[in-house]
């Protein structure tokens, strides 16, 4: 039987920004326009955006146990909670290393809870071999 927790591990999550007119969209999921970011923030183009999103990871799993004595036997459990760090603009310009533009709390948390599903999806280490 196996089962193990895990805190404050970190995770990451990218997408990749365009503007199309005054509206910027991110296009790595297809999801559409992005709120809580302006159209200025990612007006150049000569330069590409990226959206990142930092958050940490906390919870616990138990393989269950599904054979042998009914008494002793148990289903699979688990529980994740994913929490905002923060999150900030990446600009790539040619030529030039990225630029890094801090996000507001305000619209880091916007930002999480719109791509939170995309979010729960990141894979994180192997909780079991690594914590």
């Amino acid at each position: 039987m196996s089962s193990y927790e895990w805190s404050n591990v970190k995770g990451e999550f990218f997408v990749e920004l365009d503007l199309i007119g005054d509206t910027v969209i991110e296009i790595s999921y297809e999801t559409g326009k992005v709120p809580g970011i302006n159209a200025d923030m990612v007006s150049n183009t000569e330069s590409a955006y990226e959206l990142v999103i930092e958050f940490l990871s906390s919870g616990f799993y138990d393989e269950g146990r599904t054979h042998g004595d009914p008494g002793n036997c148990y289903p699979p459990d688990g529980d994740e909670d994913r929490e905002l760090s923060r999150a900030y603009i990446l600009e790539y310009k040619k030529g030039y290393e990225a630029k890094q533009t801090a996000l507001s709390p305000e619209k880091s948390k916007i930002l999480f809870d719109h791509f939170e599903a995309l979010i729960d999806e990141v894979e994180l280490p192997d909780m079991e071999e690594d914590y």
